[in-house]
């Protein structure tokens, strides 16, 4: 898990991209995470998918390393 992936998976239709819905289910996601024991979370994205990025930095994501692509984040 560490590689790829992470505790907390979200996609969001492109007919509703660019109006905060993934920060907002991401912000949600971390309270369930937290309440589950899950402190900090994992959250990995590819490097060229700016939108979650930017999602992610809202949350509070710090940058843990980037391998293969994949930018790795700890949040919480």
């Amino acid at each position: 898990m560490r590689r790829e992936g992470g505790h907390i998976g979200y996609g969001v239709l492109p007919a509703h991209r660019r109006r905060g819905h993934a920060t907002g289910i991401l912000r949600q996601s971390l309270v369930v995470t937290r309440a589950m024991g899950i402190d900090p979370a994992l959250v990995t994205c590819d490097e060229d998918t700016v939108a979650s990025r930017r999602a992610i930095d809202a949350c509070g994501g710090r940058l843990e390393a980037v391998e293969d692509g994949t930018r790795r984040y700890l949040i919480g």
